[in-house]
């Protein structure tokens, strides 16, 4: 069964729309199909300076109650990102600050910058 979830999520630094597709895949996995999209206050790697970005990214995350071993995956399972919540509550929150703080490791430049 599929359920649909339409959920935004404003927080210091970002305010993001999350549009997700859950999908039991089996005893072990709930799939999680979603798009990010909205703003993210980013830093520039460059001249250090605060702006904000749209973003649109999608993700493609298996969510699980339990600890899982790498050999216990399939293919598909191990090419995307695996993620535990042992008390089998899905937090929808806790996966979008995730998903941003990840967003915000990468490298950025500033419009300015990038024009130099």
């Amino acid at each position: 069964k599929i359920k649909k979830i339409d959920y935004l999520l404003i927080s210091d630094g970002f305010d993001i729309m999350l549009k997700a597709q859950l999908l039991r895949r089996d005893s072990v996995f709930v799939k999680l199909d979603a798009c990010f999209e909205g703003r993210v206050n980013l830093e520039c790697d460059s001249c250090a300076e605060d702006y904000e970005e749209e973003i649109a990214q999608e993700v493609v995350l298996y969510v699980t109650d339990r600890a899982i071993k790498r050999d216990q995956l399939s293919d598909d399972e191990m090419s995307c990102d695996i993620v535990e919540f042992p008390d089998g509550i899905i937090d929808i929150d806790e996966l979008i600050t995730s998903e941003i703080n990840a967003i915000k490791l990468d490298y950025h430049k500033c419009k300015n910058c990038n024009n130099n």
